[in-house]
This record gives structure tokens, C-alpha cells and sequence, in this order.
């Protein structure tokens, strides 16, 4: 798993979260436990919400994406998801992708938020160890060697969802 800080500029993160300001009540939003394979959303008490984030702006970010990091694909999807509280993610490894990814959106979050993003690193031997990271603003987790992960819930507690971007290459 590799860690970006200040992944997209100024510019490209204004022009994301205006996109989510302008989507947040209209109805182009489709719940997990719809899309997304029942193994991923078993034992989750909330859905997280998904929208596909508009071209134009996947265009851009993927510029940002492409300038600093170096990924390979042939074909990128980039959705807007919109953690709520009770939503998180099942342990996979996102097999069927080149590269999967996350940017976190939230100018502000904490542990007691949960949310937290843990991974087993590939050349951990011992089965109970993970790594976890705190969703951090601009931030871009990369899962580029198939290394197994999940999400803790987000707590009932928050008061804010957790926003970001899920970003999926092939070759």
C-alpha cells in the first residue's frame, strides 16, 4: 500500500468538492448494498452512497493523478462515495482491478469518527498484524499490489460523513 499526501491541487479539489456540495440532495446516489458484492457489505448497518464523479472532473483529476504518481491502465473509474454513519467496507483486495485507490475529502476527522482504513501488508507473516491510517484531507491511498483491506464503521456518533473519492484502474 503506498500513501500520497496533497495528492490534487487546489484548484482540482475545489472543482471535487463543489461536485459533491452540488449532488448532495439530488437523487443520482445508489446505496453499497446495491452495487457492490454482498461479501464487501455484510454486517455493515449503513450504506455508503455512490455517484459517479462527472467526466470533466475525473479528466482533471486524473491529470493530477498521472503528474505525480506513476500507475498503468488503459481504463480509470472515479466515483463520489459518501460514508455515512453504520457504513463501512468488508475486507477484499480489489482482485478484478489493476490498482485501486482512495482520496479522502474530509477537512476535518477523527478516530473517534471511524472510518479507519486498515491493511495487511503483503510481506507481514503474522496473520493478526495490520496498519491503519486515520482518512487525512487530500490524502490517496494506492493499492497496487492486491494487498488485502477494509474499512472500520463509521461511527453513530459522527457528526459528519466521511467523503472521498474510489478510484479503480485496468489495464
Amino acid at each position: 500500500m503506498k500513501v500520497y499526501r496533497n495528492i490534487l491541487d487546489e484548484k482540482t479539489l475545489q472543482l471535487v468538492l463543489q461536485e459533491f456540495e452540488f449532488k448532495k440532495d439530488k437523487a443520482v446516489w445508489t446505496g453499497s448494498s446495491e452495487m457492490w458484492p454482498k461479501n464487501l457489505t455484510i454486517n455493515t448497518s449503513s450504506d455508503c452512497m455512490v455517484s459517479p464523479l462527472a467526466p470533466h472532473i475525473s479528466t482533471t483529476v486524473e491529470k493530477c493523478l498521472n503528474d505525480k504518481i506513476e500507475i498503468k491502465y488503459n481504463k480509470i473509474g472515479i466515483s463520489m462515495h459518501v460514508w455515512r454513519p453504520g457504513s463501512s467496507i468488508n475486507m477484499h483486495d480489489d482482485g478484478m482491478y489493476t490498482f485501486g485507490a482512495t482520496i479522502y475529502l474530509n477537512e476535518e476527522w477523527s478516530y473517534s469518527d471511524g472510518g479507519l482504513f486498515l491493511w495487511k501488508d503483503k510481506n507481514e507473516s503474522d496473520p493478526t498484524k495490520f496498519n491503519a491510517l486515520l482518512p487525512s484531507f487530500n490524502t490517496l491511498v494506492l493499492n497496487d499490489f492486491k494487498e488485502l483491506h477494509f474499512t472500520t464503521p463509521i461511527s453513530s456518533h459522527s457528526k459528519r460523513n466521511k467523503l472521498s473519492l474510489q478510484i479503480f484502474g485496468r489495464e
